[in-house]
């Protein structure tokens, strides 16, 4: 009778320290065993920008696009956090938004290569307990297209410390002296309004178009007017100069058309012979030169003054 309550009271003892592995515990061999890892792309870095906020990297293996989120790596340590703003070809633009190694990030240099990771980064990054470090936050989501921060210095600081005027691009309006003949038909300076379009092609190498209109008063003869437009094609190029001002010299090639309908319409032969004579001396084509000289008054505005074989000329500028 004894035994029959001992043996099962005995099973019962046995059987609760002899249990079975439970599934989280299987859960936690199997991911200290099998751990994840990502294909990380090889890129180089083509230029870093003086604040160190843009940085220039190949995309040679196409792994990641605009508005993606990268990861730049050594060694499998993730070093910096980026936005990719902009991708010309195969070389991107990325924003940094987040610095994990400051030591590591700082050296990052040119012609370095490094590991990209596209995308979440967690299985990367250090340790919580192990100290991050921040540097540029993004304030909205406008932030992270705001292409206005992503400046020449930015994108290319190596070329923009080369150029004198920074932005590609200026526009300019003017009042200058032309050759041309007064209202007794002999040869005067007339006013000419101008403007000007210019871009800028490589450093300091600009390609210009002109255009001036004006009226020259009783001629070919009293009472008839001849109007003149005049365009040219110029390329110049940009020097320092001492006090806030650019020098631009520049050759070109300038175009002058007439118009005046009643010029040879006289009943006297003669008369209208001799306007046709002077109309048709208006009409020119030849090659320029001369030299503008720029001087800065505020930030993005210069008094613009010019001397050359095509004109004399004071204006206003403006660069964006």
């Amino acid at each position: 009778m004894l035994s029959r309550i001992l043996i099962p009271l005995f099973v019962l003892i046995l059987s609760a320290n002899c249990y079975s592995q439970s599934v989280i515990d299987s859960f936690n061999d199997s991911t200290s065993t099998d751990q994840r890892t990502y294909d990380l792309a090889i890129e180089t870095i083509m230029n870093v920008s003086e604040s160190k906020r843009i940085f220039l990297i190949t995309n040679n293996q196409d792994s990641y696009a605009r508005g993606d989120f990268i990861t730049i790596l050594l060694e499998q340590k993730p070093i910096a956090r980026g936005l990719v703003a902009k991708i010309n070809a195969q070389i991107s633009a990325v924003k940094i938004t987040k610095i994990y190694s400051i030591e590591l990030f700082n050296s990052l240099r040119s012609s370095m290569e490094v590991q990209i990771l596209r995308g979440d980064d967690s299985f990367y990054r250090l340790k919580k307990d192990e100290k991050k470090e921040e540097e540029f936050k993004i304030e909205s989501e406008e932030d992270l297209f705001d292409e206005a921060t992503i400046l020449d210095s930015d994108l290319n600081a190596e070329d923009n410390k080369k150029q004198v005027i920074k932005n590609d691009n200026l526009i300019s309006f003017g009042l200058g002296l032309v050759s041309g003949f007064d209202e007794g038909q002999n040869e005067a300076k007339n006013q000419q309004i101008n403007f000007t379009y210019s871009y800028q092609i490589d450093a300091n190498i600009w390609a210009e178009f002109y255009y001036g209109q004006h009226t020259i008063k009783e001629y070919p003869t009293s009472g008839i007017d001849t109007a003149i437009q005049n365009y040219a094609i110029r390329a110049k190029y940009a020097i320092k100069g001492p006090f806030y001002t650019v020098f631009m010299p520049y050759i070109g090639y300038q175009l002058i058309v007439p118009n005046s309908p009643a010029a040879g319409t006289n009943e006297d032969e003669d008369l209208a012979t001799l306007e046709n004579q002077r109309f048709e001396s208006l009409k020119e084509s030849k090659p320029i030169a001369g030299v503008t000289m720029l001087k800065r008054l505020v930030p993005g505005w210069f008094v613009k003054l010019e001397l050359g074989t095509d004109i004399m000329n004071a204006g206003l500028a403006l660069e964006f």
